[in-house]
Formats: structure tokens, C-alpha cells, sequence
């Protein structure tokens, strides 16, 4: 096996997301998609895999969103490789982590934006 990604639905409360973010949205534990896992086999490691693999897990996961009405995809994030999820747009959640992975966010709207139609 080269590499893999895993998603699942999960909920967050409201209060944990930047008030930019959430404005207009209900008062209850917001519907979202959880990047589970995703991992590349170190042997091929440099080669594009991951941004492969984290393409295909934002198409998967734009599609799902319609369906189900998620808002984002937050994952935790080693501490090692929060540059490499920001560089997708993924954003820090503060207060998160302060050991052990960063939870991180991205809003669909920037999926949406950033994926060819």
C-alpha cells in the first residue's frame, strides 16, 4: 500500500470555531467531516502522493458536504505537519492543542473555491 486517508462524520460545538466562521449558523454542535488519517508509506515519501491523497479526500468530502450539509473538515494535525496541512488551507483552532496534534479546519467554501469545477 502506497498511502491512505480515512473520513468520517463528526460534530463540533459551535463556540470552538472563529466567530467569522460560524456566523449565521445555528446554535448546535456543527455537522462536519473529520479527516480521520491520512498517511503516505515513508518508502514514497517526496513524490506527490499526499497532496494525492488530500486532493482526492476534498473532492470526496466537497461531494459529501452537499449531501449531509457540513460546513468543514477539521483533522488533527501532528505537530510536524500543521505546515503542510496550511498549505491546503487548513487553519489552527486556538486553544486546540496545546500538546499532542493541532486541530485544524477548513471551511468547504474554501474547497469549493479552490477545486476545478
Amino acid at each position: 500500500m502506497l498511502g491512505y486517508f480515512t473520513l468520517a462524520m463528526a460534530s463540533v460545538p459551535r463556540d470552538v470555531f472563529p466567530k467569522k466562521y460560524v456566523r449565521g449558523l445555528p446554535p448546535y454542535d456543527l455537522p462536519l467531516i473529520l479527516l480521520a488519517r491520512l498517511a503516505v508509506d515513508r518508502r514514497f515519501a517526496g513524490r506527490g502522493l499526499g497532496h494525492a491523497l488530500i486532493s482526492e479526500a476534498l473532492r470526496i468530502s466537497l461531494r459529501v458536504a452537499v449531501e449531509v450539509g457540513c460546513r468543514c473538515i477539521i483533522t488533527d494535525a501532528y505537530q510536524d505537519r500543521v505546515s503542510w496541512y496550511a498549505r491546503y488551507g487548513f487553519v489552527p483552532i486556538e486553544g486546540a492543542a496545546a500538546t499532542g496534534p493541532q486541530r485544524m479546519f477548513l471551511d468547504m467554501r474554501t474547497v469549493r473555491a479552490a477545486l476545478p469545477r
